[in-house]
């Protein structure tokens, strides 16, 4: 798949409840391949109960520590929405990250998701923004990894 604007997202955004870039708490996660995910844009919470959730394919490698409020799910930075006359599209994008010193061995990164924790007590109402799998998967071996986006965005919504 490519990188997806998950459906809750464009209905909740549209609705004004969620805000991509107001959101105190829009944050980056990591997904591995220990558990698989299957990125589907259905997908509403990290948590959905069952065994093949984002919460259990979460990257849990050396360097990263998940879970709700988990310390490496950090805020994404200098978040905007652009409007593109031009391409006919909106562009979220926000800054590029990185991940410092992040695991070694067998485990690779495989999805990188925008989640909303913003008012939430859980992971099952943890919003999924989007799942990114644009040059992914990555190899971690316990240096950096960076995620750069593209100049005209990290997502474009037409």
């Amino acid at each position: 798949m490519a990188n997806t604007i998950h459906n809750r997202f464009k209905a909740e955004g549209v609705r004004g409840t969620i805000d991509y870039v107001a959101g105190a708490a829009v944050k980056w996660m990591l997904l591995d391949n220990v558990t698989p995910w299957t990125q589907d844009p259905d997908d509403d919470f990290v948590d959905l109960g069952g065994a093949n959730d984002p919460l259990d394919a979460e990257y849990a490698g050396t360097g990263y520590t998940g879970g709700f409020n988990g310390a490496s799910r950090t805020v994404l930075a200098s978040r905007t929405i652009t409007q593109d006359d031009a391409n006919d599209r909106a562009e979220l994008d926000a800054a590029d990250k990185t991940f410092s010193s992040i695991g070694s061995g067998s485990e690779s990164i495989n999805f990188l998701l925008i989640i909303d924790e913003t008012g939430e007590a859980a992971d099952t109402a943890t919003d999924i923004l989007a799942s990114l799998d644009s040059n992914l998967p990555v190899t971690t071996n316990g240096g950096d990894v960076t995620f750069q986006f593209d100049a005209e965005g990290i997502l474009q919504l037409t």
